[in-house]
């Protein structure tokens, strides 16, 4: 796998070696919020180690961090600051356990990009958390590189070297917008179908909801032809579970729902000239 970052809004992952029984395996995270007190680092975990095991390509669209409790945050609670980063260190203790929690899986990462927590960080306290990890990580030997809140991934595959034999799209958005407890999220993604052309597939976060769906499409060929076409909308739910302790905090206070955890894995399969990928959700 070879990561390049054609741009800050374009990323391109490179493939060898696609033929017919080729498959290869992507793990779409978002909303971890490792130093959260409420990240289910267990359930992480088993997903990371699992992607590993099958050498997948491991993608983060925001909020990987939670990172409120600096002192410049108005978002800071004081009960939800982890006894290893009381400190007048804080973002460089948060720093230090995310780079070792996620070093021996360093190989396996290809983008980190923004979330709302992060965003936040940067504009209250002027550090850049992934870029930060990022520079890390790298320096393990990990291809990763720094998306952007949103942007594009284009994965090219290859017979051998030379012109891509087959392209697959994602444009990746960290989302916006509220708990959205009736719809999910649903009409974000319809509003993006109107207007985010030529991806395969459309990918969301944010509101810590989780769902698979599909907008059929067609179009004319060159050759007169009609073509018929699926896009996928994923929505990837993170591993935040504030809702364990529902007395107090963020989620109690605006009577919120609790969420699922986990990710959407997406196997990639030749067929024909073109990326067949299924996507599952590995949720609890």
């Amino acid at each position: 796998m070879i990561v390049t970052p054609i741009s800050e809004s374009v990323t391109r992952i490179d493939l060898q070696g696609i033929n017919s029984d080729w498959e290869k395996k992507i793990l779409f995270l978002s909303d971890i919020h490792l130093d959260s007190p409420w990240c289910d680092r267990r359930l992480l975990k088993s997903h990371l180690d699992e992607a590993v095991k099958e050498d997948a390509i491991i993608l983060c669209a925001g909020d990987l961090f939670d990172v409120m409790q600096g002192p410049k945050d108005p978002r800071s609670d004081y009960r939800e600051l982890k006894a290893e980063y009381k400190t007048s260190a804080y973002f460089d203790r948060v720093l230090d356990d995310a780079f070792e929690y996620f070093k021996p899986y360093a190989k396996n990462f290809a983008l980190f990009g923004y979330g709302n927590h992060e965003y936040g960080t940067l504009h209250h306290n002027g550090t850049d958390m992934v870029q930060r990890l990022v520079a890390l990580l790298r320096s393990e030997g990990s291809p990763i590189v720094a998306g952007g809140y949103g942007g594009f991934i284009r994965i090219a595959g290859y017979r051998e070297m030379g012109t891509p034999y087959m392209n697959y799209r994602i444009y990746y958005n960290h989302g916006t917008g509220g708990e959205a407890p009736v719809t999910q999220g649903a009409i974000q993604t319809n509003r993006q179908a109107v207007w985010v052309r030529n991806c395969d597939v459309i990918w969301n976060g944010h509101n810590h909801k989780s769902y698979i769906m599909t907008q059929s499409t067609m179009g004319l060929s060159n050759k007169d032809e009609i073509d018929q076409d699926l896009v996928y909308f994923i929505r990837t739910p993170g591993y935040k579970n504030e809702m364990k302790v529902p007395a107090h905090g963020f989620a109690a206070s605006r009577n919120m729902a609790p969420t699922p955890r986990g990710c959407i894995w997406g196997t990639m399969k030749a067929n024909g000239k073109k990326f067949a990928v299924k996507y599952t959700q590995d949720i609890e």
